[in-house]
């Protein structure tokens, strides 16, 4: 089956990313603090950011979350406003039935008249 993403929306996306990215904070958040509470940052390279303490793990998730959940909604709005020029992006759909999947046969696009003949489907590997 073959559909078209035309629009997606940037509140979605905002929240995956948010979410994402906080994990990805909380990463980074966390092993900075383990290697500072096993004193394996020298002295002499010490920043600031050891002296937050147990607070990186809160401040870190936090902001990787909104500066990805910004930039992912800007993208959606991006790609909004691309789609709206382009028709966005197709892509191939498989039903899958019970353990096995197949391709139900295709119907004809929206943007296709309704007497002519659609193409068959190719899935591609790339």
């Amino acid at each position: 089956m073959r559909a078209r993403i035309r629009r997606i929306r940037a509140r979605s996306v905002f929240l995956l990313a948010l979410v994402l990215y906080a994990l990805v904070g909380l990463l980074i958040g966390g092993t900075l603090f383990v290697l500072e509470l096993a004193h394996l940052v020298p002295a002499a390279e010490r920043t600031g950011i050891d002296a937050m303490g147990a607070w990186i793990l809160v401040f870190f998730p936090l902001l990787y979350g909104l500066i990805g959940g910004f930039f992912g909604a800007v993208a959606a709005i991006l790609y909004n406003a691309v789609a709206a020029l382009t028709g966005g992006v197709e892509v191939d759909l498989a039903v899958k039935e019970g353990k096995r999947e197949s391709a139900p046969a295709e119907a004809p696009a929206p943007d296709q008249e309704a007497g002519s003949a659609s193409r068959p489907s190719t899935a591609s590997g790339s």
